[in-house]
C-alpha cells in the first residue's frame, strides 16, 4: 500500500492523479490535470486520452464527495496490440487545504446570505 495524493482544482477544472508526466528526471512526478466532466453534489467525474506515440490510453472515474472515495480506471494499448488495464479504488482523506478551502466557500456563502 502507498500514500498518494489526488488533487482536485475546481477552478482549472480537473482532477490531477493517476497519470504523471516526465519532469526530465528518471521517474515521472509531475501529474497529468485530468479535465472534470460533470460536477454535483454528491461528486465529480473526469476523464482523459493521451498519446505518447503509437501508445494510446484513456482514463475514467470519480470522486464521491460524501465518502471520499475515488475510482479510475486506466486502458493503456501499446504499439504492438498488447494491452493493459489498471483499476483504483481509494478512500480518500481531505488535507488540511481542502477542509480550509471549505471554510473559506462556507464563510463566503454565509456572508452572501446575510448580507
Amino acid at each position: 500500500m502507498n500514500d498518494c495524493s489526488v488533487v482536485v482544482d475546481l477552478e482549472k477544472h480537473a482532477v490531477f492523479a493517476f497519470w504523471y508526466e516526465s519532469t526530465g528526471h528518471l521517474i515521472a512526478t509531475k501529474p497529468t490535470a485530468l479535465l472534470i466532466k460533470e460536477t454535483d453534489a454528491s461528486g465529480i467525474s473526469f476523464a482523459a486520452e493521451r498519446k505518447l506515440g503509437r501508445t494510446e490510453g484513456h482514463i475514467i472515474g470519480g470522486v464521491e464527495r460524501v465518502t471520499g472515495v475515488v475510482y479510475a480506471d486506466g486502458f493503456t494499448t501499446y504499439s504492438g496490440g498488447a494491452s493493459q488495464h489498471e483499476s483504483w479504488d481509494l478512500q480518500c482523506k481531505p488535507s488540511r487545504t481542502t477542509v480550509l478551502g471549505l471554510k473559506r466557500l462556507s464563510n463566503l456563502i454565509h456572508n452572501d446570505l446575510h448580507a
